[in-house]
């Protein structure tokens, strides 16, 4: 075929990137000492109690008891390549079987902003068959998770702030108070981190992928991401389409628009999940928020209103906010799986009990089992500024807040303020709009109809897009297909990775009409994905806790 949570770059990757085997070449020679670098893999199990997974076997178990470790070295600035350097934690599950071992297959996990060491986890439990072939490797990208330096913004006077900001706000008092906090968290990212801020995109990203590429042993880059993760993945076919092997980029967000086209269209789809949320919840006639749709989502309104006006008091002195209701209503509408449990949080919620929609909350904020938290929220902004280098000023968002409440009465105007976030960040590398990837291998696309967040007219755009992409059309709901138990999908993506096994242009899959939980299966409740944006959410909750 051919032609975030993307890009207005008005710099083309071409100059900057410098991609096509000119710029392979030259990159090749003056990174070679990053190719040719050492690992030290260790051993390093999964502590499975500390993550809260308790319902394994003994085959699992054994499974992931065989996880090592290590790390990798990569420019910071490609341009300056004996400069500063990140380094870049790595996690693998070797293949289970060294004598039909194909290579590794790189996991990316959506975002931006989530690291991608526990992924040798999660997919090993949810698509055994691909340890057989492969060995599983997960990755932090540069500033993000236990990646070394980490983007850091927060002091103890930002954090103070973030609990008190309003990021939808409704009254000139509010969207003050926004402005000036988004003003200070921009001022706390150059303060803490420095010149790393500049090159932290998914461009350099995609560069860090080939040296880990090389350090590993490969001769061509085998990958599954998904939500933000696909891009990463896209940009390495672009800049290195020669080194393509089987490449899987499942549920696409809007990697060819620019910021503000791409927050119009996931405003359209978080409104649209809610509907088919809200109409599954009536379903079975024990909704707590009404009897049909229109009284579920005036009931979300209500929620976000009472707690706009006073929070709800939660467990040790927290409290559950506006932006954590959302946050949790976000990640649970999603994920279908999750849509049960997110009922039972809105029952509690109604009846005062706000444990259950501060635990999701937690899940999006990016709480981990012990009770830290990363450095999601600031990795996800630095990355979305570096990648979008077009910014709008505030009279402009406040046009646009009015707009996209219409599209969404419920997160609208907190995804239009999520445009002014980069007004005054420093300048990146930016990315392009043309992707094309000329000379990669077959680039298999899952597309998703029901995903509320990368919709899938965003799959089409990528495919139509990419040379060589074969696109997969999922009839189902949530947020990415593939290791969400529909035999179809799983089927098809396992055999093109394990055999290369080529779908052809137009396959497709359909889902069951109701989302239910195949018995058996593992299944990670927020997973590996997020959305590419965070609605608009503000990170008291993660404030509270840090």
């Amino acid at each position: 075929m051919s032609k975030m949570m993307t890009v207005a770059a008005a710099v083309s990757i071409l100059v900057v990137a410098g991609c096509g085997t000119g710029g392979e070449t030259a990159d090749t020679a003056n990174l070679k000492r990053f190719h040719d670098q050492d690992v030290d893999w260790k051993p390093c199990p999964p502590d499975l109690k500390a993550l809260g997974i308790t319902d394994l076997d003994e085959k699992q178990r054994a499974l992931l008891d065989t996880r090592e470790c290590a790390s990798v070295e990569v420019p910071v600035d490609y341009r300056d390549p004996d400069g500063e350097r990140f380094t870049l934690p790595l996690a693998r599950i070797p293949a289970a079987d060294p004598e039909k071992r194909e290579g590794s297959l790189l996991l990316a996990s959506g975002g931006p902003g989530l690291g991608g060491v526990d992924n040798t986890i999660q997919r090993p439990l949810t698509n055994p068959s691909l340890v057989q072939k492969y060995d599983l490797v997960g990755f932090d990208p540069r500033g993000v998770g236990k990646s070394e330096p980490a983007i850091t913004c927060l002091d103890d006077e930002l954090v103070k702030k973030q609990v008190e900001v309003d990021t939808s706000p409704d009254t000139e008092a509010e969207i003050e108070s926004l402005v000036a906090f988004q003003e200070d968290f921009t001022d706390g990212c150059r303060k803490r981190s420095g010149d790393i801020l500049e090159h932290v995109g998914t461009v350099n990203v995609a560069r860090d992928l080939d040296i880990v590429r090389e350090v590993l042993g490969d001769k061509t880059l085998n990958y599954y991401g998904v939500s933000y993760g696909i891009q990463p993945g896209a940009m390495y076919a672009e800049l290195f389409p020669k080194h393509t092997g089987r490449i899987v980029l499942d549920a696409p967000g809007p990697i060819l628009l620019d910021f503000e086209e791409s927050m119009r269209q996931q405003t359209k789809g978080i409104e649209l999940g809610l509907e088919r949320f809200a109409d599954n919840c009536v379903a079975d006639n024990s909704c707590p928020l009404g009897d049909d749709r229109d009284a579920v989502l005036d009931g979300l309104s209500t929620l976000f209103d009472e707690l706009d006006a006073k929070p709800m008091p939660a467990a040790d002195g927290a409290s559950l906010t506006e932006a954590d209701a959302r946050m949790a209503i976000a990640i649970g509408v999603y994920d279908p799986h999750g849509w049960p449990k997110l009922e039972q949080a809105l029952s509690d919620a109604t009846d005062g009990d706000p444990a259950g929609l501060y635990a999701m909350a937690g899940v999006m904020a990016g709480r981990d089992a012990s009770g830290g938290y990363s450095n999601f929220w600031e990795a996800n902004t630095a990355v979305n500024c570096v990648d979008y280098p077009d910014t709008h000023d505030q009279g402009d968002v406040e046009k646009l807040a009015k707009e996209f409440d219409k599209l969404s009465p419920r997160f609208g105007i907190g995804n239009a303020w999520r445009l002014n976030e980069c007004a005054t960040w420093p300048k990146g590398e930016g990315r392009t709009k043309e992707l094309n990837g000329k000379g990669a291998k077959p680039i298999l696309i899952l597309g998703n109809t029901g995903d509320p967040d990368a919709i899938y007219a965003f799959a089409e755009q990528l495919a139509e897009s990419l040379e060589s992409a074969r696109l997969l059309t999922y009839h189902g709901e949530g947020h990415g297909a593939y290791g969400e138990g529909n035999d179809c999908v799983d089927g098809t993506v396992d055999k093109f990775l394990l055999d290369g096994t080529d779908p052809g242009e137009a396959a497709t899959c359909r889902g069951l009409d109701a989302p239910a939980v195949a018995a058996g299966r593992v299944h990670f409740f927020g997973g590996n994905r997020t959305i590419m944006s965070p609605l608009g959410c503000s990170r008291s909750l993660v404030a509270t806790h840090r």
